[in-house]
């Protein structure tokens, strides 16, 4: 079997954010490692689907630590 793929959401505290979140971690074949919100409330996400993955304010911080394949950024426009 090969191994999931490592994501990291950013905007993981917001309506459609939690969404993707929600997504990510009902996929076999994908594994939520971290979530960036600069409105987040603590340093764990807690999943839907049971667990925590690290939460933080700065992407570069949590892009360190968690070590995703892939990064998806669901911000408001004038964020980035």
């Amino acid at each position: 079997m090969a191994s999931s793929i490592g994501v990291v959401v950013r905007g993981a505290c917001g309506r459609v954010g939690r969404e993707v979140v929600g997504a990510v971690a009902r996929q076999t074949d994908m594994r939520l490692v971290g979530a960036v919100d600069a409105a987040a409330p603590g340093p764990s996400l807690a999943l839907p689907t049971g667990g925590t993955v690290p939460l933080g304010k700065e992407t570069a911080a949590i892009l360190d630590q968690a070590r995703p394949q892939v990064l998806v950024d669901f911000t408001a426009p004038g964020v980035v």
